[in-house]
C-alpha cells in the first residue's frame, strides 16, 4: 500500500511551517508490514560451500591482496570523481583531490596498517605518534611475537607463574622486523610503550589468558641481548634519550617508595574530585583551574583514588678490572619500577639495559651559577652478571637441551665424561673421574638468600713424579 505524499510546494499561506514536509510518524507500522514477494533471497546467488580454518600465513596473504584491490578501486574512483568537478575552479578541484587522497588512504590503511614506516618525512617522535605508525608497528610487533615460538613460550611462562613481564631479544628482532629494532634503540620510551600496550592485548586476549587483568593489571616487555655494551664513563650527551647497555657493581640500594601513576585531585573550595591524571617521570602533573568553581585550588591529592606503583634507586659502580690505572670509578644511578624492584643487591655485578635520561638538579645548579642536569638510567631490564653469562652460554636451545636430557638418561654419562677428559693422557680412571666430579659437582648453598657457601670440591692428586699430575690433568681443570 502506498501512501499519498503531501504537496511540498503548496502556496497556500495560510499554511503553517508545520504542515509543509511529510510527517514521518503518521501510519509508520505501514513501512514494516511484511511483503512475501520481496522477503526471499534469490538461491542462485546464496554460498552454501563449507569452509574450514584458514593458517595466519594464509590469511595475512589473503588480506593483503584484498587490500591492494580495494586500493586500486577507491583510487580509480577517486579520480573519476576529480575529473566530474572539472568544470569548475584550479583551485576546488585540487582541494577536493587532496581530501579525497587523504580520505582513501585512511581508508586502505585499516586496522592491519599498510603504510611504509621507512618513507617517514618528519622527525623520529612525531612519525611514531601519528595513529596510522602506531597501528603499523602494533601489527609487527604482534605478529613477530605470534610467529615466534620462544616468545609465545615466554609469555606462557610468565603467565603460570604470575609474573609481570616478558623478555623479547633484540637479536631476534633484529633479524625478524629491523626496523622497529632501530627505533627502540633510537626512540625506545615511544616504542617500548607501544609494545607494552600490544603485550597486554595478546595476553588479555581469547589465544591466551582473557581474565589476567585481574592477576596483573600491566605487562611489561623487557629487551634483553643489547649488542652495544658501554662503560659507565662512556656516556655522553649523544646517549641522552636512548637505550643504552652498561654492567657494574651495586653499592647501593634504596627502599621502595610509592610513585604516583594515575592521580586524582579534591578542590579544597568546592569539594570535587578531579582527574585521573597520568604522571610522567619528569615533571610532576597538576591541574591549574577547576571546572566546576573555575578557582585555581587550592587542590589536594585524593589518596584513595590515586594508583601508585613501585619505585626503587640502585647506585651502580665501574667494576674494579674495568676502571683506568690510576682513576676513580664512576658511578650512576638506576631507577628501577614496577616488577623490577629487588632485582639486585649491593655487592652483585648487573648487566642494566634502560633509557638515558636527564633531569634538572637544583643544587648543583645553583652551585654552578648555570643550569645543569643530573642523568640516570631508566631500567628496561636487569640481569646479574655470572660467568656464564660473559662468554654468553648461559642459555640454549631446544635441540641442545633435547641432547643434553637424551644424555643424561644414558647409564655411562659418568665414564664418558670422565674418559673425555686429558683424552691426551691414557689410562688413569679414578682420577679422571675425581677431576670430573670436581668440574660438575660442588654446587653453591645459599641459605635462605642471605648467607652463601662456597661448594667448590678440592681434589688431592697423589702420585710418582712424571705421571702426569700437573701437567696432564690438573691443567685441564684450571683451564
Amino acid at each position: 500500500m502506498k501512501r499519498a505524499r503531501p504537496n511540498l510546494f503548496s502556496l497556500n499561506p495560510n499554511s503553517s511551517d508545520d504542515d509543509s514536509g511529510e510527517n514521518l510518524m503518521e501510519d509508520l507500522e505501514s513501512d514494516y508490514v511484511a511483503i512475501p514477494e520481496l522477503d526471499h533471497y534469490d538461491e542462485n546467488i546464496l554460498d552454501h560451500r563449507e569452509y574450514g580454518t584458514i593458517d595466519p600465513k594464509a590469511r595475512r596473504a589473503a588480506e593483503t591482496e584484498i587490500d591492494a584491490r580495494l586500493n586500486n578501486n577507491q583510487t580509480r574512483v577517486a579520480d573519476q570523481l576529480d575529473d566530474f568537478g572539472h568544470e569548475d575552479d584550479h583551485g576546488r578541484t585540487t582541494r577536493r583531490r587532496n581530501i579525497s587522497s587523504n580520505e582513501f588512504t585512511e581508508a586502505t590503511t585499516g586496522p592491519m596498517g599498510s603504510i611504509n614506516l621507512e618513507t617517514m618525512d618528519m622527525p623520529l617522535r612525531e612519525w611514531i605518534a601519528q595513529d596510522r605508525t602506531r597501528r603499523e608497528i602494533k601489527h609487527r610487533f604482534r605478529t613477530f611475537l605470534e610467529s615466534d615460538e620462544h616468545h609465545k613460550q615466554a609469555i606462557q611462562f610468565m603467565c603460570a607463574n604470575n609474573l609481570a613481564s616478558f623478555e623479547v631479544s633484540y637479536q631476534s628482532l633484529s633479524s625478524h622486523v629491523p626496523i622497529l629494532a632501530i627505533w627502540v634503540a633510537d626512540a625506545p620510551r615511544d616504542i617500548i610503550e607501544i609494545f607494552d600496550e600490544v603485550a597486554n592485548e595478546l595476553v588479555t586476549s581469547a589465544e591466551y589468558f582473557p581474565d589476567y587483568g585481574k592477576i596483573k593489571d600491566e605487562i611489561h616487555v623487557r629487551i634483553r641481548e643489547l649488542p652495544i655494551v658501554d662503560t659507565l664513563r662512556d656516556l655522553r650527551q649523544n646517549h641522552l634519550n636512548q637505550l643504552v647497555r652498561v654492567h657494574g657493581v651495586v653499592t647501593r640500594r634504596s627502599v621502595v617508595f610509592p610513585q604516583l601513576k594515575m592521580v586524582h585531585f579534591r578542590c579544597l573550595s568546592c569539594d570535587v574530585n578531579l582527574g585521573p591524571f597520568r604522571q610522567n617521570n619528569t615533571t610532576e602533573v597538576r591541574p591549574d583551574l577547576c571546572p566546576c568553581c573555575q578557582r585555581h585550588g587550592p587542590f589536594k591529592v585524593n589518596q584513595e583514588q590515586t594508583v601508585y606503583g613501585n619505585y626503587q634507586k640502585l647506585a651502580i659502580q665501574e667494576t674494579p678490572g674495568s676502571v683506568p690505572p690510576g682513576r676513580v670509578p664512576r658511578h650512576k644511578d638506576v631507577v628501577l619500577l614496577a616488577d623490577l624492584i629487588d632485582v639486585a643487591r649491593p655487592g652483585e655485578e648487573v648487566d642494566v639495559t634502560g633509557v638515558y635520561v636527564h633531569s634538572y638538579d637544583a643544587g648543583i645548579s645553583g652551585r654552578a651559577g648555570f643550569p645543569i642536569f643530573s642523568t640516570t638510567i631508566e631500567a628496561n631490564h636487569v640481569a646479574k652478571r655470572t660467568l656464564a653469562t660473559e662468554h654468553g652460554c648461559f642459555q640454549m636451545d631446544s635441540e641442545e637441551k633435547r641432547h643434553a636430557l637424551r644424555f643424561a638418561r644414558d647409564p655411562k654419562a659418568v665414564n664418558k665424561i670422565a674418559m673425555s677428559l686429558a683424552p691426551s693422557i691414557h689410562g688413569h680412571k679414578h682420577v679422571k673421574s675425581a677431576l670430573a666430579l670436581a668440574l660438575f659437582g660442588g654446587c653453591s648453598k645459599n641459605v635462605d638468600g642471605k648467607h652463601r657457601i662456597r661448594g667448590d670440591v678440592n681434589v688431592m692428586l697423589l702420585g710418582d713424579p712424571g705421571c702426569a699430575k700437573h701437567p696432564g690433568c690438573a691443567i685441564y681443570i684450571l683451564q
